[in-house]
C-alpha cells in the first residue's frame, strides 16, 4: 500500500514527534524505508474501525492500533493520514477511554450484525411475498384481460341482437307507412296543415 506525501509528513510529525518542516523533511528522506516498514507493521496489527465520511464527502477507511488512527482510501491502496486519538484527557485516562469506546464499538458492531441478519431474513421473506403477489397480479391481469374480451364479445352480441330488432322495427315501419299512406290520409294531413 502506498504512503502519500501527506501521510509521511503527518507520521513524522504526529507519531515520531518532529514538528519543524526542515527536520521533518530530512527525517523522511533519511528514514523513508523504515517509515514504510513501520507503517505497514502498524497497519497489520491495527483493527478496522469504520468506513465513513468525516468533514468532507470522501468515504475512507479508519483503522486503530492502540491510540493511533490510520486513514486509508476505501480500497486500501493508499495511506491517507495518521493521527493520535486524543480525547483531551491525560494519556492514561485517554487510553482507558479509548478502550471503553472500542468495547462500545464491538458491542454496536455485534448488534448491527444481528440486526442486519434479522433484517436480511425479513427482507428476503418480504421480497418472496412481493414476488408471489407480482405473479398473482400478472395472472389476475390476464384474467381481467380475458374478462374484458368476453365483455366486448357480449357487447357485440347485444349490438347484434338490437340490430335485428331495429331491422325488424324498420321493416315494420316501412310496411305500415305503405299501408297508412293512402291518398285520403294525405288529403287529411294537407287540410290539417291549412287549418293550423
Amino acid at each position: 500500500m502506498n504512503l502519500t506525501k501527506h501521510f509521511k509528513q503527518r507520521y513524522v510529525e504526529r507519531i515520531v514527534g518532529i514538528t519543524t518542516v526542515p527536520e521533518r523533511q530530512h527525517y523522511i528522506i533519511a528514514h523513508e524505508e523504515q517509515i514504510n516498514r513501520h507503517v505497514h507493521q502498524l497497519f497489520e496489527h491495527a483493527r478496522f474501525l469504520w468506513r465513513g465520511q468525516i468533514g468532507d464527502n470522501m468515504t475512507r477507511n479508519y483503522y486503530i492500533r492502540d491510540n493511533i488512527i490510520i486513514v486509508t482510501d476505501v480500497d486500501n491502496t493508499c495511506f491517507i493520514t495518521v493521527f493520535k486519538c486524543d480525547l483531551g484527557f491525560p494519556e492514561p485516562v485517554n487510553r482507558q477511554t479509548i478502550k471503553g469506546l472500542l468495547r462500545e464499538v464491538d458491542k454496536l458492531n455485534a448488534q448491527l450484525e444481528r440486526a442486519e441478519a434479522k433484517s436480511k431474513i425479513t427482507v428476503d421473506r418480504l421480497k418472496t411475498q412481493m414476488s408471489t403477489l407480482d405473479e398473482q397480479i400478472v395472472i389476475l391481469e390476464r384474467q381481467l384481460d380475458m374478462l374484458r374480451h368476453k365483455r366486448d364479445l357480449i357487447q357485440a352480441e347485444i349490438i347484434d341482437a338490437t340490430n335485428d330488432v331495429r331491422h325488424l322495427q324498420d321493416q315494420l315501419r316501412m310496411v305500415c307507412l305503405i299501408l297508412c299512406n293512402s291518398v285520403d290520409y294525405r288529403t287529411d294531413l294537407l287540410e290539417w296543415k291549412k287549418n293550423a
